[in-house]
């Protein structure tokens, strides 16, 4: 019986180290991410957001809306909020139609208005 308690006693022993040892792995592998993403958003951040140079007119008219609408609402977000609407260019025609209608309905409610 010495046997088997002494067995399971190094088992539970091995078993917290083996715990720990994976927690202080993962709070390692936490700490690099979030250091990449703050380098990234860093580098984000230093861009100069540029609209897509060919717009067809419904997404040019959803990605004003959209600017617009971001305008009332983005508040220190700004430059994040304006390269998100520069995207909505990338969508298709049909895609930026819908885009526009949304956004129109957004700006209303905002108190923004849509060109």
């Amino acid at each position: 019986m010495l046997w088997v308690g002494l067995g399971c006693g190094g088992l539970l022993l091995l078993s917290l180290g083996g715990g720990v040892a994976a927690y202080l792995y993962m709070r390692s592998q936490v700490s690099a991410v979030e250091s990449a993403v703050a380098a990234a958003s860093a580098a984000v951040a230093g861009e100069s957001p540029t609209t897509p140079s060919n717009l067809t007119p419904n997404c040019a008219k959803a990605v004003a809306c959209c600017k617009a609408t971001m305008a009332k609402t983005a508040g220190p977000n700004a430059a994040a909020a304006e390269q998100a609407c520069n995207g909505i260019g990338l969508l298709a025609d049909d895609v930026c139609v819908r885009q526009y209608e949304g956004q129109k309905r957004a700006a209303t409610v905002v108190g923004a208005s849509c060109p």
